[in-house]
């Protein structure tokens, strides 16, 4: 992710730390000991598990998937690291956050999809049973294979998920919780075409066009 001023923050899976590359190409470890570990604190006195995606709000606050630790920690610009969600049992691998930088939306290894609230640090559920499958339906009637990635259209009316082990995008409408299935089969395959009749291989990483197109 990029902050305002331009600086790029990536997060490293297992490496454990988040690394700052300014706009003239310089490289630090902004936050993470490198150590595997559940400590908040400032920079590098802090420790992380397994890292997964950012997301950063309008005031430059990131937030990052300690999906190792099962929890979501926050990091100010400043450096300071704090954990805001601690209960969120494997989720927290794949993020996004909406156009508004209000909520965050966020899934992995629970085959959940949930919502966290920024400025409440509330989180709910938005989709999915736990249970490993394939079938839409509204909320937690609908279920998932494993939940990989997320993207969320300009208008925050639609989330998109690639299920990767379903080999297809799923869609959320994020009024109703309804799941739909949007593109893919459910074979692994390579073939292009129109919703279902397109096929995927483990599809993972997504992004979302202004105008409502999706990458894959």
């Amino acid at each position: 992710v990029k902050d305002s001023n331009g600086n790029l923050f990536i997060s490293e899976e297992s490496g454990r730390v988040i690394r700052k590359i300014t706009p003239s190409g310089d490289v630090t470890i902004f936050a993470g000991s490198g150590a595997y570990g559940n400590a908040d604190g400032v920079g590098t006195a802090a420790s992380f598990g397994s890292l997964g995606s950012l997301v950063i709000d309008n005031s430059d606050n990131i937030y990052v998937g300690d999906y190792g630790n099962s929890r979501i920690r926050k990091i100010l610009p400043s450096g300071v690291v704090s954990t805001i969600s601690s209960t969120i049992n494997n989720s927290s691998y794949a993020m996004c956050i909406d156009a508004s930088k209000t909520n965050i939306y966020f899934c992995g290894s629970s085959r959940i999809v949930r919502k966290l609230e920024i400025a409440t640090e509330i989180v709910t559920t938005i989709a999915g049973s736990g249970t490993i499958g394939n079938t839409d339906g509204i909320g937690t009637a609908a279920n998932f294979n494993l939940p990989f990635g997320l993207t969320i259209d300009p208008t925050n009316t639609f989330l998109y998920v690639s299920d990767i082990f379903n080999h297809n995008i799923r869609k959320i409408n994020l009024v109703t919780n309804a799941v739909t299935t949007l593109a893919g089969n459910g074979s692994s395959g390579s073939n292009d075409g129109n919703g279902l009749s397109a096929t995927f291989n483990a599809p993972i990483g997504m992004v979302c066009s202004s105008n409502g197109d999706i990458f894959v």
